[in-house]
């Protein structure tokens, strides 16, 4: 059976893992087409379902072994990973609404350059149908 010890270092070990996944996200989101932003946060997200899952067993171990796993030195550590694994999220989500954002103001650039085409190419049809 695993001690607690086990328990709090794999949860540290995954959580310091989505960190560095979502880092890697949020630095080259720019850089990254669609589908592959899409691809990254699939793989994101199957790493929070799992550590969900072990966060869970890990709470319920908690809860058994009492106010004593309050004095293991890994509840620490513990909580600076998922603290990091926090901030790291909230900093991707800050990251994708800008690149929302961005996309947007370019497709109504697109479109407004669209309709000016339009209106330039109907004038001078217009203008040419009147010296015939």
């Amino acid at each position: 059976m695993k001690t607690i010890d086990v328990w709090f270092s794999e949860s540290i070990e995954q959580y310091n893992d989505f960190t560095v996944k979502t880092e890697e996200l949020r630095e080259n989101i720019e850089l990254l087409s669609i589908e592959k932003i899409m691809q990254r946060l699939d793989a994101i997200r199957k790493l929070q379902e799992d550590i969900a899952e072990r966060d869970g067993k890990l709470h319920a171990l908690m809860d058994f072994t009492g106010s004593d796993v309050l004095e293991n030195p890994l509840i620490g550590d513990y909580q600076r990973a998922l603290d990091t694994a926090i901030r790291e999220t909230d900093r991707v989500s800050s990251k994708m609404q800008l690149r929302k954002i961005l996309l947007m103001q370019k497709t109504s650039n697109v479109q407004a350059f669209r309709k000016d085409s339009f209106e330039y190419v109907t004038a001078i049809k217009k203008y040419n149908s009147l010296l015939q």
